[in-house]
């Protein structure tokens, strides 16, 4: 919500430029949720202008495999219930197309769950820090060469990138292996700095 409200902030005075009627986001209508039915995620957003008009701005996140669409329905309180009603049934025929649904998740595929989000969002949510050593972690000279054998011999381990990634949260959160293997399973964030 805290990045929401920043990006609310920014386009303030865009929309004052453009002679748009200014909309301050106060938190949410509805929090986020997955629902199990439509196997999506939605969430609304409450809005309020300068007059004292409250608007709600409702998400619908279609998932698939390689990405997520998100479709808005901008509506008022008092006639959410019914708009979000009619809004659903307007994207029942909408999803990805067959071998790209969120559904048709196999065992193996290399994308999950999070991914698509990851792709479309999650950099927003870096914490300040991680910008910087993203910079840095992405010169080559950080990880040395591998032996050219190293593909074929020993046990199978996590990339030397991941491991320093990792490495690096550790020491930046102060944290235990144990809190660190935790943390980085269940933040999108982490997973995403630490390309795990």
């Amino acid at each position: 919500m805290n990045t929401m409200k920043q990006q609310n902030l920014n386009g303030i005075e865009e929309r004052k430029r453009l002679g748009l009627p200014v909309l301050h986001l106060t938190g949410w209508f509805a929090a986020p949720h997955y629902d199990v039915e439509t196997k999506r995620l939605e969430w609304g957003t409450r809005l309020v202008s300068d007059a004292g008009d409250v608007t709600v701005s409702y998400s619908i996140c279609i998932l698939g495999r390689d990405g997520v669409m998100r479709a808005i329905l901008v509506s008022n309180p008092g006639s959410l219930e019914q708009d979000i009603g009619v809004f659903r049934t307007a994207l029942k025929g909408f999803d990805f197309m067959p071998g790209h649904r969120y559904a048709e998740f196999r065992s193996g595929d290399k994308r999950n769950f999070g991914d698509g989000l990851i792709a479309a969002e999650v950099r927003d949510l870096h914490e300040r820090w991680m910008p910087h050593a993203d910079q840095v972690l992405a010169d080559p000279e950080m990880v040395a060469a591998r032996h050219p054998q190293s593909h074929t011999r020993g046990r199978r381990g996590a990339p030397a990138e991941v491991v320093l990634r990792l490495l690096v949260l550790k020491h930046m959160r102060n944290w235990s292996y144990g809190v660190l293997e935790r943390e980085v399973r269940a933040n999108l964030v982490y997973r995403d700095f630490t390309r795990s």
